[in-house]
């Protein structure tokens, strides 16, 4: 299971709210804007700790086929059959790609194009996670494993505007930070391109 559906109602909230504000208050109602977005984290914190609760690890009778539940080999046929960290590898490589294509290319229809790379690639990586998770791991292991990719999600996605932000004043120039970000993606994507599967290939067919 992923948090892309839970993710969905916030960022369509954030998404349709800040526009109106800055258009209400200006610009400088930017930090008002963030501070009302932790507030409302902050009240749905306990409601997601006891959806955290309720969950259990599926039970696997023996001789049991692999559950099914989340359709990663339909939803993405060649790469779900990888059991390494090429498919993450290759989604943040995407990703980078997008990031950077603004500042190399500075055209219409490139920038299109980069909206695009990134929009797609970059709600990818949850699924490629899962994937990896459940070729990798027993099932009793798949919540504490996604609980903690979904944390390091978490804590890169406010890590990283902020670093960005830092070096866009440091140089004064966003197109630096967006190049920095390229290639710290880059980097990423060559480490998790070294992950091998966890298991043989005889332990993951059963």
């Amino acid at each position: 299971m992923t948090t892309a559906p839970l993710k969905r109602p916030w960022l369509v909230l954030a998404g349709g709210s800040a526009p109106l504000m800055l258009d209400t208050w200006g610009p400088a109602s930017w930090p008002a804007g963030w501070l009302a977005i932790g507030a409302v984290s902050v009240c749905a914190l306990p409601l997601s700790l006891w959806a955290a609760s309720r969950l259990h690890a599926p039970v696997q009778q023996a001789g049991q086929a692999r559950s099914t539940s989340v359709p990663v080999r339909r939803m993405l046929p060649v790469l779900a059959c990888y059991a390494s960290g090429l498919p993450l590898a290759l989604i943040v490589a995407c990703v980078a790609i997008g990031t950077a294509l603004p500042v190399v290319l500075p055209k219409g229809p490139v920038l299109l194009v980069s909206a695009v790379v990134f929009g797609i690639s970059v709600f990818m990586q949850p699924g490629a996670g899962t994937n990896f998770v459940r070729q990798n791991l027993p099932p009793q292991a798949w919540g504490s494993a996604m609980s903690l990719m979904t944390l390091i999600f978490a804590v890169t996605q406010i890590a990283g505007p902020y670093g960005a932000g830092l070096v866009a004043d440091r140089f004064g120039d966003i197109g630096i930070s967006l190049l920095a970000a390229a290639g710290v993606l880059l980097i990423g994507a060559a480490l998790v391109l070294l992950q091998r599967p966890l298991q043989p290939p005889e332990v993951r067919a059963r």
